[in-house]
């Protein structure tokens, strides 16, 4: 007794009662509010059907009467009309008479109607009085509230007894089945057979259940037997398997010593190659030179090749005594434009040649020092304070004033200089933006993040803007090489990196360098020698004079 109640009461059995009574109740919930909602729309429609049978058949009289003053025939109307259901109260109302029937309900369910008494004499309509009606609708719903309740209750009851019944079906029929089950397996009785308290020979689910278990007991009292076998099969197996890895590693062994070869040989290919991407390199910086420098130098060619010109030709008309007043003043105009010709591009030449010698950096040069970066940001923003001021050009700066760091002052400042001119010259075409610096202390690294809101880099040039003689602005005389200076100045001397970040917003640059450039590893680089530049600038430029010169002859 004691176990069937426990099976009544198990988890399967409590998740069932309620998952029917659940159901059961969202079900009669849903049809009993399908039903009072139907009795109450037939309960309106009566209410209405009453109200349109008074109006057709009392008006009229109620109106003849007040034409005629006979108030018994009114009252016996109104008598009719109160006996009407629901009606609780009614009042006609009419010059000199106002006669009532019932009491006003205190219920807040009440409808007020309203009818105007129209008499009909000779073809002409009198207005004598008003009809009011109050409709009192608080029994449709004590109806309908009973009714539900009654619904309510007889469902819960019907309901119930139908979930004991299934719950008791589901006990004896699979919960007592699944609980002996559970009990075999808890006692693990592999030997004894798993017989359940039931009619033999049902083909059922748990039958089904109860034969595979028996089945797997059988093969697992047959698979003890054959353990001792496997155990031994298992030896052989291994000793199989341990000869076979002491192959494979010979054969590893063997395979990392090709390995190690393979990769000296690729170092060594990998060294040529960089030694071969060195020389490119200088050759591309070397022809760049050349063609950046041939344009003033020429120009330079020109005009002394035409002052020449005139010099002869004044001598020949001196010569002849046909040398005028004009001709002398022509030729002395000529002169200072031709001497000015030459001022302005030989000094753009030394200009040119002053970038190209900043190129060639060398930290051996330069002087370690330890100083406050924030102060250093502040000095460079000072000496340009008057270009920034001309321009309207903000530089906000968002860091710590006791960020510090032990590297070479002077290149760090020349690349803050040069990106801040960068802006100033291709983003703020406008001149009026922002310029924001920002800082982060790394643990040993120190990471500065540039950006303007001017109009950026455009997006055929981005992926070499670090390249030399890159620019936009070549037709106002810029060479180019600005970025490129400050990738070298990051890279080779500060030991550190710069990167281009694309953004919506104007140039977008992120630099990290060393806090301490004592604990940067010195790496080789290819740097270019400034002697070895000016002498090829040198060498170049006489060749294209010796040219220029042979093809004016």
């Amino acid at each position: 007794m004691n176990q069937r109640l426990r099976g009544l009461s198990g988890a399967l059995g409590r998740k069932l009662l309620l998952s029917i009574l659940a159901f059961s109740f969202m079900i009669t919930l849903i049809t009993s509010c399908v039903v009072l909602y139907s009795d109450y729309q037939e309960e309106v429609e009566a209410q209405n059907a009453d109200l349109k049978q008074l109006e057709g058949g009392y008006l009229e009289s109620i109106a003849l009467s007040l034409w005629a003053f006979d108030s018994n025939q009114i009252d016996s109307q109104l008598r009719g009309i109160i006996n009407f259901p629901h009606v609780v109260f009614v009042r006609v109302t009419a010059s000199g008479i106002s006669a009532t029937k019932g009491s006003l309900s205190s219920s807040t369910l009440t409808k007020n109607y309203s009818y105007d008494l129209i008499h009909l004499e000779a073809d002409e309509s009198h207005h004598v009085g008003v009809l009011e009606v109050v409709v009192d609708q608080e029994k449709i719903y004590m109806t309908l509230y009973k009714k539900a309740v009654v619904i309510v209750i007889t469902q819960f009851f019907k309901t119930t007894i139908v979930s004991l019944f299934i719950l008791f079906l589901m006990y004896t029929l699979v919960t007592r089945h699944l609980t002996d089950m559970a009990a075999w397996a808890r006692n693990l009785r592999i030997h004894d057979e798993l017989i359940l308290n039931r009619v033999p020979n049902i083909k059922d689910e748990i039958g089904d259940v109860a034969d595979a278990i028996n089945q797997l007991r059988l093969s697992i009292i047959s698979g003890q037997k054959l353990t001792e076998d496997a155990q031994k099969q298992l030896e052989v197996a291994n000793k199989e398997l341990e000869s076979r890895v002491n192959e494979r590693t010979k054969d590893l062994l063997s395979a990392i010593d090709r390995l190690n070869t393979t990769i000296e040989e690729l170092k060594a290919t990998q060294s040529k190659l960089v030694e071969a991407e060195k020389m490119a390199s200088l050759g591309q910086m070397v022809a760049g030179i050349a063609h950046e420098l041939n344009t003033p130098i020429g120009i330079c060619i020109t005009a002394q090749s035409h002052l020449i010109e005139k010099i002869d030709d004044i001598k020949e008309k001196q010569k002849n005594n046909t040398l005028t007043r004009d001709d002398f003043d022509d030729y002395l105009t000529l002169s200072r434009e031709g001497l000015d010709m030459l001022s302005v591009n030989l000094n753009r030449s030394s200009a040119l040649v002053a970038s190209f010698k900043q190129l060639a950096v060398d930290r051996k040069d330069q002087v370690v020092s330890r100083f406050n970066i924030s102060r250093l940001i502040k000095v460079v923003e000072e000496e340009l304070m008057l270009e920034l001021g001309e321009n309207h050009i903000d530089i906000q700066l968002m860091f710590a004033d006791d960020v510090e760091v032990e590297t070479f002052a002077d290149p760090l400042k020349k690349v803050l200089e040069h990106l801040i001119r960068n802006s100033m010259e291709h983003g703020f075409k406008d001149s009026k933006g922002s310029i924001y610096i920002s800082i982060i202390n790394g643990e040993d690294r120190l990471y500065i993040d540039y950006r303007d809101d001017g109009e950026g880099i455009p997006e055929n040039i981005r992926e070499h803007i670090f390249d030399p003689f890159v620019t936009t602005e070549r037709k106002r005389g810029q060479a180019g090489l600005g970025l490129h200076l400050v990738y070298n100045l990051v890279t080779q001397v500060l030991g550190g990196s710069i990167s281009y970040v694309d953004s919506k917003m104007g140039a977008h640059f992120s630099i990290e360098i060393s806090k301490d450039i004592h604990d940067k590893d010195v790496i080789e680089q290819g740097s270019i020698n400034a002697g070895a530049i000016e002498s090829t600038i040198s060498e170049e430029n006489g060749r294209q004079e010796s040219d220029e010169r042979s093809s004016e002859v």
